[in-house]
This record gives structure tokens, sequence and C-alpha cells, in this order.
């Protein structure tokens, strides 16, 4: 398909139109679906339009030739009426026929450049008669094309000939028609050119036509893309900027934050270079503007001093080969020369488009680590000063819970003393002097004398008196002997605590906790008449410091008892338990139906120098609280509230020998491995 002018015009202005109208777009809105929609609507346009203008231009073509062949055989007719042999015909003869034939025409006729007749002579030559219809000296001239058509025109078709040239423009219009006689038997031709001009200005006219059709469907269809691209930005503009809202929000947000942190965060590219992202904080941050953080390229390995920046470079290295985070503490050179001390907290990671990055951000420590440099001294009065409260505090239990052994030793002690003062024994002396003065001279006192007959009997049952009273000495002795033990026990865990070490002994629980209800049974439990209940499971022995365990047993128990002092006689109850905890462990719980426990004390009870006791010192507790944890274990405090009673829960390692369980602590040794 051949291009005229205006077709290539028309692709022209279309292609000049889209390409302003993607500039436009692509200015405005930055939207690829926007360019696509205009190349669409170009593209289809820019084709649809020579399609039209081809078309268009046949359909004005073949218009001519019907009408232009229509004057041809009026032509025709005229001339077969005129002469009954074309053989006949020449310029003259056909001339006022063509006048009269012209006339009837009108406009038509001006079509018509020139009319020639064509014959054969007897011997087979073709002689052809022409004339000028506007002008006399026209004359018509056969093409070879034509040629060859007047020989099939002379067999009786009616033939149009074209001749076109290289551009496309037509130079020649011939109509050939046949010539009959009476009998309807072809004699000759009549051949009538046409003026190509006239031709190839309708044609052009047609294209002109449809060209300014397509402009203006082409101003429609961009006035109307614009009206939809125009229409759906504003609406995707309120629904992005609707979306966005929050997100601006959270920005402006996190933007605050970071500028309020009291340092730099940064982020560069893994390859070094200047820093993609700074907070605004490095404005002045270690002396330094905020133009030469942006622009100097690796400008935070420059500053470095030089003993650490390998050191820093390689933690940079690996955090991007890991892909991980980081964390370093460096020195950097100020703007004034002098070091500062910094901590680096950073993290690598891979972005989609940028490839990897590197984040993080940078901390002055100058200020803390000279904080620290002044206080090493202070530091080191202190741990002193703390080594002195921590033996003040050990002494402190140590000497409460030997108080308590001492307040049985007293009560055992006034018991010894009121049993010697009632004893027996001045009788014992009375009947030893009767003895004495009456033998061997008088024997018959034991016989005559009431008092030396009764004296054998008296003797015997105040023999009897005496060794019961002796046993009772003897147990009380015993008792007090057992808690001058236990308060020697207590001075080695304290001494346990600076170069003796505890010993780890398999313990049988059970006789632990009766060890201790005996130490405590006359000094509460018997005095206060209070009824104990014993739950005892069937426990194998566990490794453990029998010490620690029946100092932290005596102190519960005596805290027990001392919480059910207001309490009548017949409530006064204490329930003990030893029971299994799991695998791992044993509990031991001592419960009261004593005064109880707010529930805001249920842990404060357990600090030192805390107590609900108005004669108390808050050491009883906290040292048992202390001693569990040696022990590997724990002890806390369970109460419904005042009134209401308490429980107190001892947990601690079920070890079934030395190498099993939680490991003893410190100073400790086992009794395996004594000499």
């Amino acid at each position: 398909m051949e291009l005229g002018i205006p077709a290539l015009v028309f692709l022209a202005t279309t292609l000049a139109v889209g390409g302003a109208c993607l500039g436009l777009l692509r200015k405005q809105f930055h939207n690829t679906h926007h360019h696509l929609l205009v190349i669409a609507l170009v593209g289809a346009v820019a084709y649809l339009a020579p399609l039209h203008i081809s078309r268009s231009s046949a359909r004005v073509a073949d218009r001519l030739s019907l009408s232009w062949m229509g004057i041809a055989r009026v032509h025709a007719h005229a001339l077969e009426r005129a002469t009954e042999k074309v053989s006949d015909l020449t310029a003259e003869t056909m001339q006022p026929v063509v006048q009269r034939t012209q006339r009837r025409l009108g406009q038509e006729a001006v079509f018509g450049r020139a009319i020639a007749t064509a014959s054969v002579t007897p011997d087979g030559r073709h002689v052809l008669q022409s004339l000028g219809l506007q002008k006399p000296e026209d004359r018509l001239y056969l093409h070879a094309g034509c040629e060859e058509k007047l020989l099939r025109c002379l067999e009786g078709k009616e033939l149009w000939c074209v001749d076109a040239g290289k551009n496309g423009q037509v130079t020649g219009l011939m109509a050939l028609i046949p010539l009959r006689d009476g009998a309807d038997a072809v004699k000759g031709a009549m051949v009538l050119e046409f003026f190509p001009k006239l031709y190839n200005d309708a044609i052009l006219r047609e294209q002109w036509r449809v060209v300014g059709e397509f402009i203006g469907l082409l101003v429609i269809c961009v006035c109307l893309g614009g009206f939809l691209v125009v229409r759906t930005e504003k609406r995707r503009q309120i629904e992005l900027e609707k979306a966005i809202r929050p997100l601006r929000k959270d920005i402006e947000s996190l933007d605050g934050m970071v500028n309020a942190v009291q340092g730099v965060v940064w982020e560069r590219p893994a390859s070094g270079g200047t820093f993609t992202y700074l907070s605004q904080s490095a404005e002045g941050y270690l002396g330094y503007d905020l133009d030469r953080w942006a622009s100097e390229a690796g400008f935070l390995s420059n500053i470095i001093h030089s003993e650490d920046r390998e050191r820093v470079e390689e933690n940079w290295k690996k955090a991007l080969a890991n892909l991980e985070r980081y964390q370093a503490e460096y020195r950097v050179v100020r703007q004034d020369g002098s070091t500062a001390f910094v901590q680096e907290y950073g993290q690598a990671a891979r972005l989609m488009m940028d490839g990897l990055v590197l984040r993080g951000i940078l901390l002055d420590i100058t200020a803390q680590r000279e904080n620290e440099a002044s206080t090493q001294d202070m530091h080191k009065v202190m741990v002193e000063a703390s080594r002195q409260a921590g033996m003040a505090e050990i002494a402190t239990g140590v000497l409460h819970n030997v108080g308590n052994v001492l307040n049985s030793l007293n009560v055992g002690a006034k018991l010894l003393s009121e049993r010697l003062k009632k004893s027996r024994m001045d009788k014992l002396c009375q009947a030893t002097q009767l003895l004495k003065d009456n033998l061997p001279e008088n024997p018959a006192f034991f016989t005559d004398d009431k008092r030396g007959q009764v004296l054998p009997g008296y003797l015997v049952d105040l023999s009897s008196y005496l060794r019961d009273e002796q046993n009772r000495l003897n147990a009380t002795v015993s008792d007090m002997i057992e808690r001058i033990e236990h308060i020697r026990d207590m001075i080695m865990l304290q001494q346990s605590h600076s170069s003796v070490r505890t010993l780890w002994e398999p313990l049988d629980l059970v006789t632990v906790m009766e060890e201790a209800l005996r130490l405590e049974m006359d000094v509460n439990i018997a005095h206060q008449q209070v009824t104990v209940d014993r739950h005892f499971a069937d426990l194998p022995p566990i490794y453990s410091a029998r010490g620690l365990l029946l100092q932290i047993l005596v102190n519960l128990l005596a805290n027990a008892c001392q919480a059910m002092g207001d309490k009548p006689a017949s409530q006064r109850r204490m329930t003990l338990r030893i029971q299994p905890q799991g695998e791992t462990h044993v509990r031991i719980v001592v419960e009261d139906t004593g005064c109880g426990i707010q529930p805001r004390h249920l842990t404060s009870i357990f600090t030192q120098g805390f107590t609900t006791k108005k004669d108390g010192h808050g050491f009883g507790l906290h040292h048992a609280c202390l001693l569990a944890q040696d022990l590997g274990g724990s002890l806390k405090a369970e109460s419904e509230g005042l009134g209401k009673g308490a429980r107190f829960i001892l947990e601690i390692p079920a070890r079934k020998d030395s190498k099993t369980g939680p490991l003893p602590p410190p100073n400790t040794v086992s009794a395996s491995n004594l000499p």
C-alpha cells in the first residue's frame, strides 16, 4: 500500500500528538499505564487511517471510472448514429457530432481531453482519427498498454485504461468503447481520453477529507483519553493520599524518633563511598558538620583511630559476608584532634534494588568511659564495704539462729535448776545421819524405834526416786549438749563463708525433721501445747548439707509456733509434710494455723530487716532463704490473709549422691571425699 502526502501528513501529525501526550503524561503523572493507553489509542488511529484512506481512494476511483465510462458511451452512441461506416469518420466529420454531444453533457464534458476513432483497413492496419475536445490541437496518443486493450476493444469489449507514474500519480486515462453498425457488428472503436489531473485531484480531495475526519477522531480520542487519564489520576491520587496518610505519619514519627536519638543513624553501600542516609543529629557530631559527613567518601573510616581501624573494618566485612548484626566499640578522632570513644551497633542487609548495604547507629560513650575511670577507686571502696556488710549479714543471721538455740538452752537450764531445788538429796542425808548415829552402838533402833523400822523401806523408795531423777537430769543435760552442738554447727557454717567447708552427706529427711522438732519441743512446741501432724512420704536419703537444712527447719518451726501464740491451745496445730516434687526435687512444708500474712508481704518477709513481729529483727527468714539458695533450692510463703494461717514451702534438689543433681555451692565438701 502506497501512502500519499495526506497519509504521510496524518501519520506525522499522529506521531507528534502522541509524542506530546506521552511527554506530558510522563512529566505530569509518571505512570506507565497512561503511556500504554496513549500508545494504544494513537497506534489504533495511525493504523486505521491509511487503510481508510486507501479504501476511500479506491471507491472514488471506481466511481469516477463508472461515471467517465458513461460519458464515453454517450460519445460512442452519438458517433454510431452519425455514420454507418466507422472508416468514413474523420476529424472534420466527428467535430459537429462531438460538439453536440458536449453541449448535451454540460459540465461533465469538461473531463474529456481528446477523442479518437479507430478502424481496421482491409490490409489489417489500424487507422486512428483524433480530435481535441477542449483544444483543437490536442491529440490522442495510445500508450503501449492501451494498444493491447484497443485490440481487445475491437473484439467487442469495453475497457478502462489507466496509466500510473512512479510516484503513484495517474498520467493517462482512457475509455475504450467498441463502435457497432446496424447489424450489431463491431466496425471500430472509440477512444476517449480524460484529464488525469482532474482524476488525481478528486483522489487527493478524498484523501484529505479522510485525513480531516481522522484528525478530528484523533482529537476526540486525545481529549477523551486525556479526560479519562486526568479523572483516573485524580481518583488514584485521592486513594493514594488516603493510603499514604498513615504511612506519612509513621514516617514523620520514625524520622522524629531517629533524629531524637543522641547519636548518628546512618546507611551506606557495602562498597563504601558516601552515606545514603544520615540523621539530622550528625550536624556537629564529634565536631564535624553535616556536609562533611554526607559528601566525603569513606568519612567514618577516615576518622577511626589508626589502632582500631583494621579491627572495625574486619567487623564490617564479616557482617556483610554473613548478613548479621554486629557491635563494636572503638576510638575516633574529633575535629579538634582529641580522641573520643564510640559504640556502634549495626546490621548488614540486602536490598532488592541497591544490593548490600550497611546500617548502623553511632553513640558517643566518651563521658561514660571517663565516669567509669573516675569511679574505679570508689568501686574498690564499695567492694570492701560490701564484703564487710556481707560478713555482718551472715553474722547477724547466725546470731539470730544462735539466739533461738540459746533460748532453748536457757529454758533447759531453768528446768535443771528447778529440779535440783526439788531434789530429795537432803532426805538422803537425814537417813544416812540416822544410820550414822545408831550403828553400830544401838542395833535395837531398827527393831524397837518406829523410825528405824521404816528406814530400810524409805531408803529403797528414795533410791528409786533418785534414780528416776538422775535419768531426767541426764535427759535434760543431753538436750542441752545437743543444743550446744547445734550452736557449734551454726558457728562452723559462718566459718564456711571464709575458710571452712560445709559437709554434704546422705540425709534422711524424716530424721532431720524430727531432730528439728526435738530442738523446738521444750522451748515452743510443748510449752505452747502445739499439736503436730506429720505427713511424711517414704523417700530415700538425699545428698545435702545437714547443718544448713537443720537451721532452716528450726527457723520455720520457731516462726510457726510464735505465729500461733495468740490462738487458743485447741487451735494451735502445726502440719508438717515431706513429699516428692517431680523427679528432681523434694518439698518440705511447714503449715500453721496462726496469725497469717498479708498478701503484699508474702515476698517482703524474706527481705533483710523486714518483720511483722513487735520484738522481731527481720533476720531469720532472710537468712533461711539464703541458706535454701545455698542448698540449690528455694523458700517461699503462702497465706490466704490475716488470721488464716501460713504455709512455708522449702524445695531442695533430690540428689541421690555426690555426682547427680545440681552442683553444691562453693566452699562445700562431700562426705565421700573426707579422709
